[in-house]
């Protein structure tokens, strides 16, 4: 069951005075339509927990104290990781899948998709919180939606917070700092392992942050950092290799 409330940490659109353009973004994602069944299923990797071990303590010792001690900023950077790592995907591929409009299809795919054949960070998260019992869950496409309405303001990748869950850092700050040791550490991009880690993070903290809280903090600075210019990031691919 979704919980669709609009009182735990929307992305929020500022006002028109406050929307200054920030050069960021790069990637929209269109009106979404439903997925054709024509498109070849996305092959689900399986992940080794050794892996998924490594990055959250790589996170944990990379991040400040602070950060690190503070279970929501802790979800942010396991989401920004794990967005930016769908765009680094799709962006060393090159080709058809960078190309408008697939790549934003196949970022829906990774990021947001329902499907147990496409194992998307969604999907995963979906799962991790019924493994903890929880049943009222926040709405991805509000969630998506909330995201591009702050697309060129100020605003863009600041989650939002009731004070109780306010992040001690934003996770555009979080991912430059981790990108580069994190990317090198499990040898390049692999958005099955992100998504994976980001549930397990939302297991590890479900007394701390309330799933649906948890999954709304993941969800948004993943869909934020996945439309993120990619050169502001340090070690960060660029351009495409092909096509």
């Amino acid at each position: 069951m979704r919980d669709d409330s609009q009182d735990l940490g929307v992305l929020e659109l500022p006002s028109a005075r406050a929307g200054v353009a920030s050069g960021a973004v790069i990637i929209p994602f269109p009106t979404r339509a439903p997925l054709s069944p024509r498109q070849p299923a996305a092959r689900i990797t399986v992940v080794d927990p050794r892996d998924i071990e490594l990055v959250l303590q790589r996170v944990t010792r990379e991040l400040d104290l602070a950060s690190a001690a503070h279970a929501p900023t802790q979800l942010a950077a396991h989401g920004a990781l794990a967005g930016f790592a769908a765009q680094q995907m799709l962006l060393r591929e090159g080709g058809s899948s960078w190309a408008q409009p697939k790549r934003a299809e196949h970022l829906d795919r990774l990021l947001l998709s329902e499907s147990h054949r496409d194992g998307s960070l969604w999907f995963r998260l979906r799962e991790a919180a019924a493994e903890v019992g929880a049943q009222h869950l926040p709405d991805p496409n509000k969630l998506l939606q909330a995201t591009l309405r702050c697309v060129g303001t100020t605003q863009f990748g600041q989650l939002t917070l009731p004070l109780e869950y306010k992040l001690s850092q934003q996770p555009q700050a979080s991912l430059t700092r981790l990108w580069p040791v994190v990317a090198s550490d499990v040898g390049g991009v692999a958005p099955e392992l992100f998504a994976a880690v980001c549930a397990r993070r939302v297991v590890i903290d479900h007394r701390a942050v309330p799933p649906h809280v948890a999954l709304r903090i993941v969800m948004q600075a993943a869909l934020a950092m996945a439309l993120i210019e990619p050169r502001i990031i340090p070690g960060s691919v660029v351009k495409t290799t092909s096509g």
